[in-house]
């Protein structure tokens, strides 16, 4: 009886958590969302969301928001998408710095911010992801040194002359 009291207690602690890591996910993307003027998405799972990919457990592993003319910023909260792989902002109207708690996201490889209007460089605190490869409109020359192995592609953004 013991034993049928301790599964049953260990099944509703893992629910629990199942609902917990996806809110962490919703919240995150409906930060992203509520400042952009135009990424709108009517249904109500994250995971049914344009350009948002989630994996078997119904996490957000890939966010492809590339080419639909998205303005706005990138808040801290994106760094809480802990099972994000792949991140493609490329080709909208983006701004301001890139947040530094996007250092959290331990299991990212790819990134691309190439084609937006974000200010300042790339932050040195990407040496301490195992990027594959990230896409920028930095200079190679200015961030190489603090990506270690990480191929990084130069796309210089369409302002630039």
């Amino acid at each position: 009886m013991a034993a049928l009291v301790f599964f049953a207690l260990i099944m509703s602690f893992s629910a629990v958590s199942a609902v917990t890591n996806i809110t962490s996910d919703e919240h995150a993307l409906l930060s992203l969302k509520s400042p952009l003027t135009n990424w709108s998405s009517s249904v109500t799972h994250v995971c049914n969301w344009t350009g948002v990919i989630c994996n078997r457990y119904g996490r957000v592993a890939a966010l492809d928001l590339s080419n639909m003319g998205l303005l706005g910023t990138i808040p801290p909260s994106m760094g809480n998408l802990s099972f994000l792989v792949s991140l493609d902002f490329s080709n909208n109207s983006f701004s301001g710095n890139i947040p530094k708690e996007m250092a959290h996201l331990r299991r990212i490889k790819e990134i691309n911010l190439s084609f937006n209007d974000f200010s300042g460089g790339l932050p040195t605190y990407y040496s301490r992801i195992d990027l594959q490869h990230i896409y920028t409109a930095n200079p190679v020359n200015s961030i190489q040194s603090t990506l270690g192995s990480t191929a990084v592609v130069y796309e210089p953004s369409a302002s630039q002359p």
